[in-house]
This record gives C-alpha cells, sequence and structure tokens, in this order.
C-alpha cells in the first residue's frame, strides 16, 4: 500500500462518518508509527484472506500475523469487521485507479467502453483474488 492510499484513507477517516466506524478517536492516526501499525494490521488480515474464508479470520489471527499486541490494534480498529471495511475502502480506490486508465476515445460506441470496463475489473479480481473475495465471499462482514 502507498503512502498516498494511507493518506486516503487517513483523511476519510478523519473527515467522514466512516471514521466513527472504524474508530471514534480520530487523533488516534497522527502518529508515524500509528500509521504503520494500522498498515501492518490491514496487511495482516489481506494476507490471511489469500488463504483463509474471511469469515474464519479473528483480531487475534490479524494481530498474530501483523505482529502487533491484540490491546494494541483496538486503538485503530474496534473489531475484524472495520479492518475488513478498511480493506474494502482501500480496494475500492485501487479498482477506481485502474478503470480510470480506460480511455473512453477509443470505442465509438458506449457497449464497447462497458465491456473494456468489465473486462480489466476481471483482470483485476483475477490479479488479487482477496479483492473478489471481499466483495463477494458469503457473509462478508
Amino acid at each position: 500500500m502507498s503512502e498516498n492510499k494511507d493518506d486516503k484513507i487517513e483523511d476519510v477517516l478523519v473527515d467522514s462518518e466512516l471514521a466513527k466506524k472504524l474508530v471514534p478517536n480520530k487523533f488516534k492516526f497522527t502518529s508515524q508509527q500509528g500509521r504503520a501499525r494500522r498498515q501492518k494490521l490491514l496487511m495482516g488480515a489481506k494476507k490471511l484472506s489469500e488463504t483463509q474464508s474471511i469469515n474464519d479470520i479473528t483480531l487475534a489471527a490479524v494481530c498474530e500475523e501483523a505482529g502487533i499486541p491484540r490491546a494494541s490494534a483496538y486503538h485503530f480498529f474496534p473489531n475484524i469487521e472495520a479492518i475488513f471495511l478498511a480493506l474494502r475502502f482501500l480496494n475500492a480506490i485501487d479498482i477506481l485507479d485502474v478503470l480510470r486508465t480506460v480511455e473512453t476515445v477509443k470505442y465509438d460506441r458506449w457497449q464497447g467502453y462497458l465491456t473494456a470496463l468489465i473486462d480489466r475489473c476481471v483482470q483485476i479480481f483475477d490479479e488479487d483474488q482477496t479483492k473478489a473475495k471481499l466483495i463477494y465471499d458469503t457473509n462478508t462482514p
């Protein structure tokens, strides 16, 4: 995850209603160490979701994977659902960034453009199965 994406999620967490769902105290996102720990938790959850069903992943497992004490993790995410909500948000940013590269001028009809967008989505999900899991997995938190 690039620093740019980390800045985007921090902006959303500080300035929107999403902040109330993820962490009630916006000031917990200001330190460099805090950003690094939050990123480790997100990457730990993403790594675990590569091999496990999202419904089987616990906050304790994510903390262990990330090397972050569970008591510390609660400062960033109140529960596992909040971690996956943040991952969904980051995935949406990634997907939209890729879809923006599909140029409309290459198509003379909207059907061709729509087909190109769908093809690009298929490519995205083929390259990163965790993105598809977060969207389509049954009972995803």
